[in-house]
């Protein structure tokens, strides 16, 4: 049977409230009733794993530094929202030096690109959407659940924060992505405290920095 895993991004950590190694701030930054933001609340919480944001929940209270200037660049799309590609062209006018990727088209190979992202320590924001709905939601992707077989790890769930839960204490996520379902071929299933949805990925978009 092996064991199973979960694999965090290596710079979280797990207290009472997910926070980032270094930082005394919480993580999670949530999105209210009436705007489109969920891709900006994504955005501002992975560039807080990448160190480059401290205090992603409090970005209005700022009025210099990082935090104010991705408010910045964020607020004119915060009602509507912004597709992946939007969101790339608004991280490239912060000139951090930050690096994007992107992926879509089948749901397999949007699963296969966030799989190997978050393998390799990058943040992913994923466009998913309800199987009988065509609105599109956003959620950062910030860890795998798999099974280990020997040395073999095998993941087939991705954890997530998503901005439009709330907030789960002593938890590092408040969301899982199961995307490896053999009874949903090009679907997955995403579970939170209270639902249990049969979802499409239709985009995802990766957050680098340039490593030493």
């Amino acid at each position: 049977m092996g064991f199973l895993v979960q694999k965090l991004l290596p710079t979280l950590h797990p207290e009472q409230r997910l926070g980032v190694v270094g930082s005394g701030t919480a993580l999670y930054s949530r999105q209210g009733a009436w705007d489109g933001s969920c891709a900006l609340h994504c955005a501002a919480m992975a560039l807080a794993t990448l160190g480059l944001l401290h205090d992603p929940s409090c970005l209005r209270s700022y009025t210099e530094g990082a935090e104010a200037e991705f408010w910045d660049r964020a607020w004119p799309h915060y009602l509507h929202g912004v597709t992946m590609s939007e969101l790339s062209g608004v991280l490239a006018e912060l000139r951090w030096g930050l690096r994007t990727a992107t992926a879509e088209g089948p749901h397999e190979t949007v699963a296969y690109f966030c799989e190997r992202e978050l393998s390799e320590g990058w943040p992913v924001v994923v466009s998913l959407r309800q199987s009988d709905e065509s609105l599109c939601r956003a959620a950062l992707a910030i860890g795998l659940e798999g099974r280990t077989r020997g040395h073999h790890f095998k993941p087939n769930t991705m954890l997530m924060l998503d901005p439009d839960e709330s907030e789960r204490r002593l938890m590092t996520h408040n969301a899982r992505l199961a995307y490896d379902q053999p009874d949903l071929p090009g679907q997955a299933r995403y579970i939170t405290a209270y639902d249990r949805h049969t979802v499409v990925l239709e985009g995802a978009l990766s957050i680098r920095t340039a490593r030493t």
